[in-house]
């Protein structure tokens, strides 16, 4: 992820960006609001950027543990749902724009959230 991370960097610094990493410590605070908006490099060269404001995670005492100990869970154990939004700027792409998705994650080890995206037909 770090090599991919850079790569995407250097992209964004030779475009004329100003590419400011900063480091956000996470709470385990339940109630908290995190915003994260990741870009996406095809393999083309198409930058496709993912919004997730929509979502809802309802977990019990045994997700927040898990949580806290850095341990996976399976898609049941928790209500972790979440809808997609696409930006593209490749006409390859746009059906991404024109498509309803939707995700269902779980905890799959220590600071990782695994989604299954779903395109709804």
């Amino acid at each position: 992820m770090d090599e991919e991370h850079e790569a995407f960097r250097a992209l964004l610094a030779d475009a004329g960006a100003e590419v400011v990493v900063a480091a956000t410590p996470h709470s385990l605070d339940p109630d908290a609001i995190y915003v994260y908006d990741p870009a996406l490099v095809t393999d083309d060269g198409a930058v496709i950027l993912l919004r997730y404001d929509t979502g809802l995670i309802r977990g019990d005492q045994a997700f927040l543990d898990a949580l806290q100990n850095g341990e996976e869970t399976g898609p049941g154990d928790q209500y972790m749902f979440m809808v997609p939004e696409f930006e593209v700027g490749s006409d390859r792409y746009d059906w991404l724009t024109l498509s309803l998705f939707l995700a269902q994650g779980r905890l799959a080890g220590a600071k990782l959230i695994e989604y299954a995206v779903h395109r709804v037909q």
